[in-house]
């Protein structure tokens, strides 16, 4: 659950994924904080609703997300890079923060070689949460779908610049 007391920090925001979430976090009123690889990608994260975007190519964004947040940090990470961020979204994540893992496009690394701080998840209260829909099945995926339809169609409708539903529409009706 996202609301208007939250601010989220989405990576790879000029994803399908990253562009979707955007525009859901505007509609329910959370700040968006977008990460993406290239300016043109930032400026259509801005457009649909990112309120700061920054450059993973043009240094420390944790560093950004703090100074942004006044020090408090992200109060949700959606995350879809992994493992080469972790340091980071550590240092990004507020205090009772929620990190949502969807994805590894930053690649896998051997548990022998991977290092977390648990120290820090463990004073910061973080919750990791991990999913995919890859291994999920076509009834949950279609569920998963009319949900998401039900819950949101009027509200995207009625949004500027919501791709989205243009989407929607096209895809199934």
């Amino acid at each position: 659950k996202i609301n208007e007391t939250d601010t989220v920090l989405i990576h790879a925001a000029g994803s399908g994924v990253g562009t979707a979430a955007t525009q859901l976090c505007r509609i329910a009123g959370a700040t968006v904080i977008a990460t993406a690889g290239s300016d043109e990608k930032l400026e259509k994260a801005k457009e649909l609703g990112a309120s700061f975007c920054f450059n993973r190519k043009e240094g420390a964004w944790e560093e950004k997300v703090l100074e942004v947040t006044n020090g408090k940090g992200a109060t949700v990470i959606l995350d879809c890079i992994g493992y080469p961020y972790v340091p980071q979204n550590l240092q990004a994540i507020a205090r009772d923060g929620r990190w949502i893992l969807y994805g590894l496009m930053g690649g896998v690394k051997e548990e022998k070689e991977f290092q977390v701080n648990l120290r820090t998840i463990l004073m910061k209260r973080v919750q990791l949460l991990a999913s995919t829909l890859r291994a999920r099945s076509i009834e949950y995926k279609a569920d998963l779908v009319t949900k998401f339809i039900t819950h949101t169609s009027e509200r995207l409708k009625s949004g500027e610049n919501m791709i989205i539903y243009k989407i929607i529409t096209i895809v199934l009706f």
